[in-house]
């Protein structure tokens, strides 16, 4: 003879308190898929990142960038390491891209550090630079290659330098030139050839003539020193 008990379970009480929560949440519709909603966000963000690189690639070596770096320094340290930059890098890999992508002469402008790929245009390319925020600018025509540089002026005050710390030492440097402007067959090299020439200081001029590359550097009075043949 076999029995069976049935026990009857009320109404509203049945699973656990996290399946009740996840119920309360679903009806209130948090859980609900918003693909729209994030795929508009990544958008938004993606779109904001590439006005932005394309707004520093189009300025160019302009007083805006050069107040942008200066404070960048000031605010977060500066630390130099030898080797190129990053933007040098950039630079150089755009305008070959864009050369070769549209068969044209190509000049790209990122940061300090100006890049250029295929035929120039009569004349050579025009390349304005200024070796501190609200400096005289200079004027120089290049064929080919490229010119990379680096200022150590602080914002607003452009008589005094923002001291650097050398990577691998954390040794702090007071700059010996306010700027350095090299000129080179690519932006990875001329990049590569201001930070050597930032961290041997008044040994700089003597070092790139070394090397036969044409360069310029301001002292903190704003006096120019050119080595070899500097474009013009």
């Amino acid at each position: 003879m076999t029995s069976s008990t049935t026990t009857d379970t009320p109404a509203g009480s049945a699973g656990s308190d996290f399946a009740r929560l996840s119920a309360r949440v679903a009806a209130a519709g948090l859980m609900r898929r918003r693909p729209g909603y994030y795929l508009a966000r990544f958008l938004l963000v993606g779109a904001f990142a590439a006005v932005t690189a394309t707004a520093f690639v189009v300025l160019g070596d302009s007083p805006w960038q050069q107040e942008f770096a200066a404070v960048g320094r000031a605010r977060e340290g500066w630390t130099v390491a030898p080797g190129p930059s990053a933007a040098a890098l950039l630079a150089h890999r755009c305008a070959d891209l864009v050369a070769e992508a549209c068969s044209c002469g190509v000049l790209v402008a990122f940061g300090d550090h100006v890049a250029t790929s295929g035929l120039a245009p009569v004349g050579g390319w025009r390349v304005q630079l200024r070796d501190a925020p609200g400096a005289p600018t200079a004027l120089v025509a290049i064929d080919g290659g490229a010119i990379s540089s680096v200022s150590c002026a602080r914002p607003g005050r452009r008589e005094r330098l923002q001291p650097f710390v050398v990577q691998g030492t954390g040794r702090t440097v007071v700059p010996a030139w306010r700027s350095i402007a090299v000129a080179a067959a690519d932006a990875p090299a001329a990049s590569a050839a201001c930070t050597g020439a930032l961290l041997r200081g008044a040994a700089a001029p003597a070092w790139l003539a070394e090397l036969g590359l044409p360069a310029r550097l301001v002292d903190v009075q704003g006096v120019p020193t050119t080595v070899g043949h500097w474009p013009a």
